[in-house]
């Protein structure tokens, strides 16, 4: 049995009440027959210093793995799709990309069970069809599968196979409270008045920090009120609030997981409330600079470029070559990756042509004492200079989950060669853009 329906069964032996479930008011039901979604990949590695690891592109394969099979999925094609092991990182990419139609989410997660000397990889798939890209909708019910040694691929494409998400509707729960305004705020959710009742629970999670079903709740009927950004900052506040292993489980009694990924639906409304920054997609124009070279490697730079270039153009994009970026450049007096720094990111998209930048810096590439590639990379939008995203949205090096908004930059790989090396860490950039069927 899962952690959240051991917690769940503890509620209801102990006499929980069931929380108030409301329908947002713009929410649609997306068709159960589907022409064509978008698909969102997110998969998480919840040991993850432990052995047995899963593939570094454990993410990527499922995304293969669903759009090759047409029989069962819930969508006839899934001609874009994203992998990503943070959902704040959709948000971030949101300002400038937005599919046209509904999304297929699904979660993959991996964990180990079993004893020391047998210790097996436990996976868990769950999806949900939903309407909108940041639709706060329920998943289907979680599917477990133990992965035996060599068995990764087709443990995964079984449980993949077994999933069938059902439509669902965007959905925000308020729970009875305990305190003194507890009742009378919960009286004012059942009655629909949602500013009411979002300023009694902010109250009562003001005065008292530790009643984090007082800031859930101010959180979710702000949402319904339409007041997003004041949903997204008790949200935090909630997550702030939930630290140590007592506040995990009651964000898990809560939301049935971190919460991280509410924060990150709310984060995403919030940025499709304003028009796209831009229109980004196969049609284009990007450029990778020059990079920082921090290595005693003088062809690292050559061969980085290369490689993220050719991880774009497997994605459906269309980058300027690297030489034509190089001698577009040349007119500017840059001839390395430290002369960029004296140009604003404006100066510099027209000078190579290119509406969005691929720029950032290469930490280590070398062969001893241990493979290593680390690389930083940022998308720009080079008219508004604003950075779209950075790395993966988690810090791979020291294992630190960041918030909504602050993704961690830093990526880093070990494979089996430092080739591998090389184009797992170019992927790891590539494979939270949006990618497109050719």
């Amino acid at each position: 049995m899962g952690l959240r329906r051991l917690l769940l069964l503890a509620c209801v032996v102990a006499g929980c009440s069931p929380p108030l479930v409301v329908k947002r008011g713009d929410a649609l039901l997306p068709p159960a027959d589907a022409p064509a979604c978008h698909l969102v990949v997110w998969w998480r590695d919840l040991g993850r210093s432990a052995e047995p690891a899963p593939p570094p592109d454990a993410g990527a394969r499922a995304a293969k793995a669903l759009r090759a099979d047409r029989s069962r999925r819930a969508c006839r094609e899934l001609p874009t799709w994203q992998v990503v092991e943070s959902p704040s990182t959709v948000a971030l990419l949101s300002r400038v990309w937005r599919p046209p139609g509904p999304v297929l989410w699904v979660s993959v997660d991996h964990a180990r069970t079993g004893e020391k000397d047998d210790r097996r990889l436990q996976l868990k798939v769950s999806s949900r069809l939903q309407a909108g890209l940041f639709d706060t909708a329920e998943p289907a019910p979680p599917l477990l599968a133990e992965a035996a040694p060599g068995g990764y691929d087709s443990a995964l494409a079984r449980l993949l196979s077994s999933a069938r998400p059902q439509p669902r509707l965007a959905t925000v729960s308020i729970r009875r409270g305990e305190g003194p305004r507890a009742a009378e705020a919960f009286a004012a959710a059942e009655r629909g008045e949602w500013a009411r009742s979002a300023a009694l629970w902010a109250e009562a999670a003001a005065a008292n920090r530790d009643d984090l079903t007082a800031a859930a709740n101010a959180s979710a009927a702000y949402e319904l009120a339409g007041e997003l950004e004041k949903a997204l900052e008790w949200h935090g506040r909630l997550l702030d609030a939930s630290q140590g292993l007592g506040g995990m489980f009651r964000l898990m009694m809560l939301f049935g997981g971190d919460g991280t990924e509410r924060e990150a639906m709310l984060a995403g409304r919030l940025s499709q409330s304003e028009p796209p920054l831009a229109a980004f997609g196969p049609g284009a124009t990007l450029a990778v600079l020059p990079l920082d070279n921090e290595t005693p490697d003088m062809d690292a730079d050559d061969k980085v470029r290369s490689a993220v270039v050719s991880s774009l153009r497997t994605a459906g994009y269309s980058p300027v070559e690297p030489a034509t970026v190089d001698e577009r450049l040349k007119a500017e007096g840059v001839t390395m990756a430290g002369h960029l720094k004296a140009l604003k990111w404006d100066r510099i998209g027209k000078r190579v042509k290119a509406e969005f930048l691929v720029a950032g810096a290469i930490e280590e590439y070398r062969k001893l004492p241990q493979k290593q590639v680390r690389v930083r990379l940022s998308l720009i939008h080079a008219p508004t200079s604003r950075e779209i995203y950075a790395g993966t949205g988690e810090s791979i090096e020291f294992g630190k989950k960041t918030r909504a908004g602050q993704p961690g930059p830093v990526i880093l790989t070990l494979g089996l060669s430092l080739k591998d090396d090389l184009r797992e860490a170019a992927e790891r950039f590539v494979r939270p853009l949006p990618h497109f069927a050719k």
